[in-house]
């Protein structure tokens, strides 16, 4: 077995059908509050649902499942949508 040890980074994206409109790469590991203060960071560029940029698709990461981030989200007008258990997103 091989064990790389060094340096660990995070990569959060928001990803629209144009292209990426934002980033944030950091050291380590994300926690609920860096998420948090990303998503809503990024809900100026979106548009009321069921506008174009308005659905927020994330996996099933617990930090992801706040119900008051839902909640703010939804109350902008945003749609949350979870991905399936396991699923995998393939962009060709």
């Amino acid at each position: 077995m091989v064990f790389v040890r060094g340096k660990r980074y995070t990569i959060l994206p928001a990803l629209t059908l144009d292209g990426f409109v934002a980033v944030d790469i950091f050291e380590g590991a994300c926690n609920k509050k860096r998420f948090i203060d990303f998503i809503l960071d990024q809900v100026p560029i979106m548009n009321p649902y069921p506008s174009s940029n308005n659905v927020i698709v994330m996996d099933n990461a617990r930090i992801y499942h706040d119900v008051n981030l839902i909640s703010i989200l939804e109350g902008l007008g945003c749609r949350v949508i979870f991905l399936p258990p396991y699923s995998q997103i393939i962009i060709l």
